[in-house]
């Protein structure tokens, strides 16, 4: 349903990015009430992680648990070093994102929740929260978070992220078994019923006639109506004789006859993909795409960690036990 949709995207802008899983650091000595007297489940560098606020997240979180009544006591205590753990990661990013002055204008914000809203059927993202003015304002500001750490993100991390096309040619190169990298050629064919027909048309073909309205015009394949091209073949697919010609020629050359139980057979290679050398350029791209999503995790997990060890991180255990799962909704061990 639409609706479910809204309010699980509401949710999700809640956990902002994906967090990689640390440890959780345990500390003690340090004052667990806020300025407001609130209690706090932990401190990151002095600003803390509420009580209320970590019970809220964790409501939220259950929310979209299909099975939630039914988790048992250990489930629930891993998920909320989950939780936890995504507290302390925003804390860490924020406090990157203050000291390098990143902030968003109310003009981006606005921009941003216009395309939001263009995700939704009309209205619909407005009617969510019509009457609930104080829970679209907190939302708003959560989306700010989001795209401040965007910013931060882009910042310190993407832009150092680089794939050479020497990494593309091993990636393909490893990965030949899984036919990212196999060699494959796309032909044309004219077919004709006897060998002196078939020399006939070869001579017209190398006085300079055109292939494909030859093949048109003289071809007994079904294909004929495509103009012949019969599309892309990997090795060991066409007949044996075919297989050998097609691979020994060079893109826009045409072979002699060649005979196989279909026929009499006058082809043109199209195009070649060589496996491990030369990819077609949408496939190259794929691979780059490819890595670089891997090499981008890769380094945020790395950064975000050097965030964390750089960051003084204190968890109030006692605080830590008082927090529980759905209201009047009890875990079953």
């Amino acid at each position: 349903m639409e609706v479910e949709k809204l309010r699980k995207e509401i949710y999700i802008i809640d956990t902002f990015l994906v967090v990689a899983a640390f440890v959780l650091l345990a500390a003690a000595g340090c004052q667990w009430l806020g300025n407001s007297g609130r209690e706090n489940v932990a401190t990151v560098d002095g600003v803390g992680i509420s009580l209320s606020d970590f019970n809220e997240r964790m409501e939220k979180k259950l929310s979209l648990m299909v099975d939630a009544p039914s988790l048992n006591e250990k489930q629930l205590v891993l998920l909320k070093a989950d939780v936890l753990n995504e507290f302390i990661d925003e804390k860490v990013m924020i406090n990157r994102a203050d000291k390098l002055g990143i902030s968003v204008s109310d003009g981006e914000l606005k921009k941003r929740i216009e395309e939001i809203e263009k995700d939704y059927p009309e209205e619909g993202f407005k009617e969510l929260f019509k009457g609930r003015e104080s829970r679209y304002r907190t939302w708003k500001e959560e989306l700010r978070k989001r795209v401040i750490l965007e910013k931060l993100i882009h910042q310190e991390v993407n832009p150092h992220i680089t794939v050479t096309d020497e990494e593309i040619l091993s990636y393909i190169k490893s990965h030949a078994k899984e036919g990212v990298s196999e060699e494959r050629v796309r032909i044309s064919q004219i077919l004709l019923p006897d060998r002196e027909k078939a020399d006939a048309v070869l001579e017209r073909l190398n006085n300079g006639e055109d292939f494909a309205k030859v093949a048109k015009e003289v071809s007994t394949d079904s294909e004929a109506e495509k103009e012949e091209d019969m599309g892309f073949f990997s090795r060991g697919v066409l007949p044996e004789a075919l297989d050998r010609v097609a691979f020994s020629l060079s893109p826009g050359k045409i072979s002699k006859v060649v005979e196989t139980p279909y026929g009499y057979h006058i082809i043109k290679v199209l195009e070649k993909e060589k496996g491990g050398e030369v990819l077609s350029a949408k496939a190259r791209e794929k691979v780059r795409a490819k890595l670089k999503r891997e090499k981008e995790e890769r380094a945020y997990t790395e950064w975000l960690g050097r965030l964390r060890a750089g960051a003084v991180i204190k968890i109030n255990e006692s605080v830590l036990s008082k927090t529980g799962g759905r209201k009047n909704q009890p875990a079953r061990k």
